[in-house]
């Protein structure tokens, strides 16, 4: 799991380019520019990554081109584009769960693809408990044997709430 963020990062509307995050196959999870976020204190605000690459192997878990798992956390004025792909569960072009955490004013344009994977998103694969405000996705969601897909979120539950957001993405 490595050590959870529990900062703030803000990064005052700079982008990252060309972030690649690739397991080599090795089953890995948490992948993302934050692997986790695990306090209500944790926020990453204000930022940008253009380009990312989230590879993960068939086993893995938990990943997002800016967060692979934000409990409890921020996110807020973020977005990702590029491309996450590879996993066994919770892929998102943005964050790959949110789970009792926020996101709000943020977007994903991403290419999500999996293979035998549960909860796929353009924005988010998993919203246990969390709340997702004003945010969009577009770009691409698919692949084979899917379950629990969406164009913005796989998976909405126990008591997650999304509201003023939409989806513009293709499936296949």
């Amino acid at each position: 799991d490595g050590i959870p963020f529990t900062g703030i990062f803000d990064g005052s509307d700079h982008k990252i380019v060309n972030l690649t995050i690739d397991t080599a196959g090795v089953n890995n999870h948490f992948l993302g520019l934050f692997g986790k976020t695990n306090n209500v204190q944790a926020q990453v605000i204000n930022l940008g990554l253009e380009n990312v690459s989230v590879l993960g192997g068939d086993e893995s878990s938990y990943l997002g081109g800016l967060c692979a798992y934000n409990q409890y956390g921020t996110i807020d004025y973020c977005y990702a584009t590029g491309s996450v792909s590879r996993g066994a569960y919770d892929l998102g072009g943005l964050c790959g769960i949110n789970s009792e955490g926020t996101i709000t004013n943020s977007f994903a344009n991403s290419f999500v693809e999996g293979s035998n994977t549960y909860f796929i998103g353009g924005l988010c694969g998993f919203n246990h408990k969390g709340t997702i405000s004003k945010c969009y996705s577009k770009g691409y969601v698919g692949g084979v044997n899917l379950q629990y897909v969406g164009g913005l979120c796989g998976v909405n539950t126990l008591g997650g709430l999304i509201s003023l957001c939409f989806a513009a993405n293709s499936t296949a």
